[in-house]
Order: C-alpha cells, then structure tokens, then sequence
C-alpha cells in the first residue's frame, strides 16, 4: 500500500481544511469546512479515537484512497461501492483534517501536547550546510515535517529519513531544528530540539571584477592579476582585465564572438598577455596578443569547438589544444605558432564523446603535456604527452566528471587534479606509474571545473566548487590536505583558476553566478 504515489495522494488530500471542498458540496463555505475540521479534530479526534483504532482508520484511508485512484484512471465501479466510497472520503477526510502535513509541526495546533519520541541532532558540516539525524518514529505514519526555526523546510512531507543534509544555508547563521512524525490523524510524536551555528568562511579579500563568466587567470612578474574573460557588452565579447596600485584596468580583446568558451591566458617572458578563446560565430580557435602595446587578435585554427587552453614557452611561441568540430567524434587538436606560423596537429580522437574540459603544459624540455576530460555515456580523464614524439594517451579515471587541471613541480612530476561526481582527486606520475589519491568528497553533487597550482616547495594549491555552490580550496601544504571555505555568497566558485605568487600568495578567479559576475579572491 505504501507506494510513493499513494503517499504523495494522502499528504496532498491532507495538507489543509480548504481542500475538504472536493470532497464536500461546493456550496458549503471554506470557513465553515474549517470550523468543522477544527470541531472534529479537537473534540472526536483528540477525545474518542485512540489506540487500535487509529490504526483502523489509517489503513481504512489508504484502502479509500487506492479505491478513487482507480476511480480517477477510468476503471469501472459500481453505484453502491462509489457511494461508499464518497460516505467514507467525507467522513476520513473530516477526521484527516484535524492533523495537517507541515507547516511547523502538523499544523493541526495539537503539537505542543504530543510527547517527544525521537531523538534529533544537527552538526553543522560547512558554513552553508547542516546535517541533521533523528531516530525513526515507531508507530504507522505518512511522513516526517522536518522544521527550521519554526517553520517547514519542506511544503509537503518528508517519506524518507532518519537523516536530512540542510544546504545553502547562510554561513555564521544560528538553525534551530525539530522533526515532527505525522500520520493521517495528525501529530503523532516529536523529537527534540537541536541548534547549530553554521562556520564562518575563511578571512580571504574578495572583490568582484566585472560581470561576465568564463574567467582564466595568470600573474604577471609583479605578481598582479591577469584576467581573460567573456562578458556581454553590447555583443558577446572577449575582455582583459589586469590589477596594479591604481585598481582594475580593462580592455576589450575581441567582439562578436558567441556567448559561451572557454578563454585561458599566460604572460610571456616580455610581459605580454597571450590569450586564447573560442569564436563560435565563425567556429575559429582565437589568439590574441598586446605585445605591440596594441590588442591584436587573430585566427589560430578553423572548425575549432569551445573548449580550449593555450601555454607559452621560453621563447615566446604559443602553444594550443582544442576539439576540433567532427561530427559524433571528439577531435583533439595542437596548435603551435613555433614554426612562425599557426601549424596544427591531430593529436586523438573519440567517437560518440565531447570535449569538456582541456589543460596544458610545457617541462623544461618543451615537451607537451596534456589533460583532457572527455565524456560519451561516462566520464573519462586522460593525460596525453608526446615525450618520445609520438602522442600517447593514458585513461587516468574512467568516472570522472567534466574537470581537470595539470601542473607540474620542481622536479617534473606531473600532476593531475580533476573532478568526480562527488569528489575531487590527484594523480600523479612518480616512478613510472600514476598513483591517485582523494582530495575531498561531497555530500552531493559537486562543481564541473577544477583549478591547481604547485609553490616553490612543490605544495598543491586546489580551487573548486562544492556541493553547496560555495567556493572551496584545498591545500596540502602541511603534509596533509586542508580544506577553506572562501566564499558562501550565493551560487559561487563555478570555472575557478588559480595562482600563486613566489611567495605564496594565492589568487583565485571564479564565476558568481547568483549576480552573473566574476569575482577575485586572494589569501591574507
């Protein structure tokens, strides 16, 4: 009897006196089904029904409510067994009336009388999430009205438990959580009452750039700020903007160029910007450049997707990666300017999957070194390299979500961050294999992208989203991996990108999608 659709019949056929209208003649007023619900429900109900039978009449309202679901779906029933129906819909539905399904406690005004018979306890898990646990209700009811500081976290009732993850909370917020369990009577029994206060998010300056979406980020010799991004400015447009003593100073790098795309950007050895990008008007892999003290953009590659990155080498040449648009394939391509000019090569290919995120880099030896996360049905995360002139590919997770990083330390390891369904790791390869290892796990689903840096003592420095939409980072600086809470301000911390300063100063851009801007954080 207890399937979700029969439930989801008695909370909604419960829920309040107004809607005993269906069940009575419409000609009888809303206040006066109210008065009769409020008669019955404290005099009848409160007084004369106890014990067995309010069993009876639970499993008697189940049978009634299976019987006019048929009804409703065209089955036939005969005159004599509709009219018993309709008798015992009217008088269940007056009895029924008295309990209420949420709104603080039942709402059937009886809650304060009803002894507490579950245990509740609420631990406050981030500055925007509090998990709460209670023990079962050991009698029959229809559900659970779980209540933060007085009134229903739910419009109807709770049909699993005995534990709930309360997110996107307000951080350094006081919650005050009680369950009540409520069967088709009304309130049948309550826990206690637990108070949590949600944590404070790291001390970390926070300002917000400019709107858009699509950030990259790079640091300059002076170690300021870098930061290539898409906004819409009368067209859908390409942007750079760069921090110094005097504030933010932007520039426009390209327009009309669609309105989704990846951008990435590194400062040269000259101190110029070297900017890659999508246009997705004309389907081109862009680069564009400010070393003349001008913008000037150009095109790097035709038939190009959205996802992109692009590294510099010592010298100044550019080098790129990109999904190439083939039909039910997934094309990725390198582009280099090394030889003076735009030169591209197939590097692997997919079919039935897409690029969805892409990362790049150059050792010492000006060897490329790759990550991709492509995804068909599942998630894949390769790193590919074409140390030996030859590129190899290298499946590092096979259920990944559509994230990934690489870096690479003093000592040419290379290192991998990406990103799960509920949860980020690392991989890196030491001793002719890759060992992996756990980040940080969500509660939920967490964030799409992933960004990583490493400092002068080869420590990882990780920014990415959690399950909470709040921007995390995570750190292995002291041997092992701690985790910050930098901003709870919304649905943040979407497409981070992370650096760091020589002297470990660290700098994250990321997506404020609440307010559709880009936002800067950098650490005390």
């Amino acid at each position: 009897i207890e399937t979700s659709y029969l439930l989801d019949a008695i909370q909604t056929f419960n829920k309040s006196c107004v809607r005993c209208k269906y069940f009575i003649s419409p000609r009888i007023s809303n206040r006066l089904i109210q008065s009769i619900c409020l008669i019955i429900s404290r005099v009848f109900l409160i007084n004369l029904i106890e014990g067995c039978l309010k069993y009876f009449i639970n499993l008697l309202y189940y049978r009634t409510l299976l019987v006019i679901e048929a009804t409703l779906m065209g089955k036939r029933i005969s005159r004599r067994c509709m009219t018993l129906i309709i008798f015992l819909s009217i008088t269940l539905a007056l009895i029924g009336c008295g309990g209420g399904g949420g709104g603080g406690g039942g709402g059937g005004g009886s809650s304060a009388d009803v002894n507490n018979t579950m245990t509740l306890s609420a631990e406050a898990k981030t500055p925007s999430e509090v998990s709460i646990n209670w023990t079962e209700h050991d009698e029959l009811i229809i559900g659970y009205d779980l209540v933060r500081n007085g009134k229903s976290v739910f419009d109807r009732l709770v049909k699993y438990g005995p534990e709930y993850n309360d997110r996107n909370l307000n951080s350094d917020t006081r919650y005050c959580y009680r369950v009540y369990a409520v069967s088709v009577l009304g309130v049948e029994g309550k826990s206690n009452k637990s108070c949590v206060t949600t944590d404070k998010p790291a001390k970390w300056n926070i300002e917000t750039i400019s709107n858009g979406w699509s950030p990259s980020l790079t640091l300059d010799a002076s170690n300021n700020p870098h930061v290539g991004y898409r906004a819409l400015k009368e067209k859908y447009s390409v942007f750079l903007a760069r921090k110094n003593s005097d504030g933010w100073l932007y520039s426009a790098v390209d327009d009309d160029v669609g309105w989704y795309g990846d951008t990435d950007i590194q400062v040269d050895i000259y101190g110029a910007d070297q900017i890659s990008y999508s246009n997705l008007e004309n389907n081109q892999l862009m680069h564009a450049s400010n070393t003349t003290g001008v913008i000037v953009a150009e095109s790097a590659a035709t038939n190009a997707g959205s996802i992109n990155a692009l590294t510099v080498d010592n010298d100044g040449y550019i080098h790129m990666v990109y999904d190439a648009i083939v039909p039910y394939t997934l094309e990725l391509v390198y582009v280099s300017n090394i030889s003076g000019s735009w030169q591209s090569e197939r590097v692997v290919g997919y079919s039935n999957s897409s690029l969805r995120d892409a990362d790049i880099l150059l050792d010492s030896g000006n060897v490329v070194h790759a990550a991709i996360a492509s995804c068909s049905i599942e998630c894949y995360v390769h790193y590919i390299s074409n140390q030996d002139g030859i590129w190899r590919d290298k499946i590092i997770s096979d259920d990944g979500n559509s994230g990934v990083s690489i870096a690479i330390d003093s000592m040419g390891v290379i290192h991998l961050v990406y990103t799960k369904i509920r949860s980020i790791e690392h991989a890196q390869y030491t001793g002719g294999s890759w060992k992996t290892e756990l980040i940080d796990t969500f509660s939920w689903v967490g964030g799409q992208r992933v960004g990583l840096a490493i400092d002068n003592a080869d420590h990882l420095h990780v920014a990415y989203q959690d399950q909470n939409q709040d921007l995390k980072y995570a750190t292995n600086k002291n041997g092992k991996w701690e985790y910050h809470y930098l901003d709870t301000s919304g649905d943040v911390g979407s497409e981070p990108s992370i650096a760091i300063s020589p002297i470990g100063k660290i700098s994250i851009v990321y997506m404020d999608e609440t307010n559709n801007t880009i936002k800067y954080a950098i650490s005390p």
